[in-house]
C-alpha cells in the first residue's frame, strides 16, 4: 500500500460476522482504518459520526439492504467511494448496472481474494476509472479455505473462519 492510502478510513458493512471480521482484519493489515457495522442502520449511524473514505457493502442484509445503505450513504457523503462485496449472483448484470448508476466503483462477488478487494479499493481511492465504467469481479469461488483473509486467499460469506483462524 502506498503511503497516501495508509490510514484511509473504510466502513465495512456485512451482517455475517465471519465475513465482516475477515474483511476488516485484512484491510487493517493493509494499513486501512476500518470500522465495522453489522446492519445498515448501524452503518448509517456511524456515517453520521465519521466521514469515511470508502465503504464496502454487502447487498443481502436484514431490515435494510445494501442498496438502501448505498443510496443513503451517497446522499450523506457523496465523496465516499462505494464498493459492493456480495454472494448474490448477477447473471444478467442487473445489480452491476444498478450500482453503476449509483456511483459504485466495484461490484465484487464472494468469495473474493483479499488482493482483488485491496486492488479495487486502492484503485477506487486513487480515483482510477474502472474498466468499462464499473470494475466487476464475478468469478465463482474455488472452494478454497477462506480462513486467512490475506493475499492469495479468499474472503467468503458463510465462512467458518473465526478471527483466531485468520492468523494462519
Amino acid at each position: 500500500m502506498s503511503d497516501r492510502m495508509r490510514g484511509k478510513s473504510v466502513l465495512v458493512v456485512d451482517d455475517e460476522d465471519a465475513v465482516r471480521g475477515a474483511v476488516g482484519w485484512a484491510l487493517t493489515k493493509y494499513g486501512y482504518d476500518v470500522v465495522e457495522a453489522a446492519t445498515g442502520q448501524d452503518a448509517l449511524a456511524k456515517a453520521t459520526q465519521q466521514r469515511f473514505d470508502a465503504a464496502i457493502l454487502d447487498i443481502r442484509m436484514p431490515e435494510m439492504t445494501g442498496f438502501d445503505v448505498m443510496h443513503a450513504l451517497r446522499r450523506m457523503s457523496p465523496e465516499t467511494v462505494l464498493l459492493i462485496l456480495t454472494a448474490m449472483p448477477d447473471p444478467d448484470s442487473r445489480f452491476g448496472e444498478l450500482t453503476k448508476t449509483a456511483g459504485v466503483y466495484a461490484y465484487l462477488r464472494k468469495p473474493c481474494k483479499a488482493e482483488e478487494l485491496r486492488t479495487a479499493l486502492e484503485d477506487a481511492l486513487a480515483g482510477s476509472e474502472p474498466v468499462g465504467g464499473l470494475a466487476m469481479a464475478q468469478e465463482q469461488g474455488s472452494g478454497t479455505d477462506y480462513s486467512t483473509g490475506l493475499s492469495g486467499h479468499h474472503l467468503s460469506e458463510g465462512s467458518s473462519a473465526s478471527r483466531r483462524s485468520l492468523k494462519h
